[in-house]
C-alpha cells in the first residue's frame, strides 16, 4: 500500500511539474521565435493595427512560486519509492534511486528563491548557492527553449545561466524586462544585442 502511494505521489508531482511548464510555455508564446516580436503591430484582415501598450515589466524582488519545489519533491518521492521497493524490485530501485537522489539534491540546492529586477540588472537568488547577477549592459542574448520542458538560456559577459519554466512561473514578465532593458532584438534564432552603431568622426571648428 505504501509502495503504491509513493508511486502515485511521484507521478502526480511529475504531472504537476509538466503542467506548470506547459502553462509557462503558453504565457511566453509572444517572445518565442515562432511568434511575432514584442510591441510589433498585429496584422488583421483590414491591415495593421497597433498592439495595446503592455503592462510595465516587474520590478523589485520577486519571490519564486511553489512550483520551484516540484522538481526536488519528485526526486525525493522517486528515492523513497525506490527505497520502499526493496529487494522485490531490486533492478528498478538501482535505476531509480541514483536519479532521485541527484534530482532531489540539485533541486534543493539550485532552487531559485527570488528574481530581483534591479536598475542595473537581474539578480537570480538560489536556495543554497551564490546568487548570479547579470547587468543589463553585459547581457548578450536570451535564447528560448525549444520544448515546453526546456529552460531559457541567458548569456552575458559574466557567464551563462538557465532559468527553467518553474523558476519563472508567475513572473514571466522578467523576460520582457531582459529584452527591453537589455536592448535586445530578435535575430531569427535568439534575442541578442545588436552591433554597436558606427562611430562617426566629427571635426571641431
Amino acid at each position: 500500500m505504501v509502495l503504491e502511494g509513493l508511486a502515485l505521489a511521484f507521478f502526480a508531482t511529475s504531472l504537476a511539474l509538466v503542467a506548470a511548464d506547459l502553462l509557462s510555455w503558453r504565457r511566453t508564446a509572444w517572445i518565442r521565435p515562432s511568434r511575432r516580436r514584442p510591441f510589433e503591430p498585429a496584422r488583421t484582415e483590414t491591415g495593421a493595427r497597433p498592439r495595446p501598450a503592455p503592462d510595465p515589466w516587474p520590478r523589485g524582488s520577486l519571490r519564486s512560486s511553489p512550483a520551484t519545489f516540484l522538481a526536488a519533491l519528485a526526486g525525493v518521492l522517486a528515492l523513497a519509492w525506490a527505497s520502499a521497493a526493496g529487494p522485490d524490485h531490486h533492478v528498478g530501485a538501482v535505476a531509480v534511486a541514483p536519479w532521485g537522489a541527484f534530482v532531489a539534491a540539485s533541486g534543493l540546492r539550485a532552487r531559485v528563491t527570488a528574481l530581483d529586477v534591479q536598475g542595473a540588472g537581474l539578480c537570480i537568488r538560489y536556495a543554497a548557492k551564490p546568487s548570479f547577477f547579470v547587468s543589463w549592459a553585459s547581457l548578450r542574448s536570451l535564447r528560448a527553449p525549444r520544448t515546453p520542458l526546456g529552460g531559457w538560456r541567458i548569456d552575458s559577459v559574466s557567464g551563462a545561466v538557465t532559468l527553467m519554466p518553474s523558476d519563472l512561473f508567475g513572473h514571466e514578465g522578467v523576460l520582457e524586462a531582459m529584452v527591453c532593458l537589455g536592448v535586445l532584438t530578435f535575430d531569427g534564432r535568439a534575442w541578442s544585442r545588436g552591433p554597436a552603431p558606427p562611430v562617426v568622426a566629427t571635426t571641431v571648428r
